[in-house]
C-alpha cells in the first residue's frame, strides 16, 4: 500500500494494471485512474468531467457579489461597478460588457478591461442596462460571467409649493 498525500492536492483512487522490479530494487507501478462512476457512463450514457487534480483550478472562478451603483453628477449619470472574486488569481483581468435595452432589442453600448474590481461608467442614458463581467487569466482563459441588471430613471418631480 502507498500513496501521496499533499495539501494541494485532491484524492484521486487508481486500479494497480502491473507492478515490475527494477533492475535497481526499485519498483514501476503502472496503473489507471479508478472512475467509481463508470457503470453510469457506460449503462446510462452519462457524462463525465474529470476533476482538476489540485484544489487550484487554471481557470478563473466567477465574478461574485456584482453590484451597480447609480449617481448622478452635473447633469450626467454615472454607474459603478464593483465585485469581488471566491480567491485571488495572480495575473487576473476583469471583461466588462455592458449593453442597453432587453431582448431582440438589446445592443452593446461598451466593453472594457481592467485589473480592478470596480469600473465607473459616466455619461449614461435613461434607460435599461444589463452589465456582464469575467474574470481572464494570464492565459486567456475566461471563467463563468455574472451578469446584473439596473435601471437609470428619470429623476422624481418635487411637486411645487405656492
Amino acid at each position: 500500500m502507498w500513496g501521496l498525500s499533499l495539501p494541494s492536492l485532491r484524492r484521486r483512487l487508481f486500479r494497480c494494471v502491473s507492478i515490475r522490479e527494477n533492475t535497481d530494487g526499485t519498483f514501476a507501478i503502472t496503473a489507471v485512474q479508478h472512475v467509481p462512476e463508470k457503470e453510469a457512463i457506460v449503462d446510462n450514457g452519462a457524462r463525465f468531467e474529470p476533476q482538476s487534480g489540485t484544489l487550484n483550478s487554471v481557470i478563473p472562478p466567477a465574478v461574485q457579489h456584482l453590484t451597480v451603483e447609480v449617481s448622478a453628477a452635473d447633469g450626467q449619470y454615472l454607474a459603478l461597478a464593483k465585485w469581488d472574486t471566491p480567491r485571488v488569481v495572480k495575473g487576473v483581468r476583469f471583461s466588462l460588457r455592458l449593453t442597453s435595452g432587453s431582448g431582440e432589442n438589446s445592443r452593446l453600448l461598451t466593453t472594457a478591461i481592467t485589473a480592478d474590481t470596480e469600473h465607473r461608467f459616466s455619461g449614461l442614458p435613461l434607460g435599461e442596462y444589463t452589465l456582464t463581467v469575467r474574470a481572464i487569466n494570464s492565459y486567456g482563459q475566461q471563467g463563468e460571467p455574472a451578469t446584473t441588471t439596473f435601471r437609470i430613471n428619470a429623476p422624481q418631480r418635487l411637486p411645487v409649493l405656492n
